[in-house]
């Protein structure tokens, strides 16, 4: 439960600083589409976020099919990334670490 619940926590927090994984602030909208905070008109996308571990790994689905699209960008619109491309960025494999360490403690 810890990875997962800090991956879920590591993901919310893009939305709340409006930047991808490693920082980097997501490009603002063109006008004229709205007051709301990027990619949460409806907050439907930062809901549907869902993450499973396993013994292979952590897997992230989502099931809105506009989120890819966001992931990647597209032509006429830049990609607003939620989550890593390839490799975790150190500030997530730190909190992940962090997490472990921590729920490892308490199970001793």
């Amino acid at each position: 439960g810890a990875i997962r619940d800090t991956v879920e926590i590591l993901i919310d927090e893009r939305f709340e600083a409006r930047a991808d994984p490693s920082g980097a602030r997501w490009e603002v909208r063109k006008p004229p589409t709205g007051s709301w905070p990027l990619l949460e008109k409806t907050g439907r996308m930062r809901k549907s976020y869902h993450v499973t571990v396993t013994t292979a790994g952590v897997k992230i689905t989502n099931s809105v099919p506009y989120a890819g699209v966001h992931q990647t960008g597209r032509a006429n619109m830049p990609a607003r990334k939620v989550l890593p491309d390839a490799g975790l960025p150190q500030a997530w494999r730190d909190r992940i670490d962090e997490a472990v360490a921590t729920e490892l403690e308490r199970i001793r």
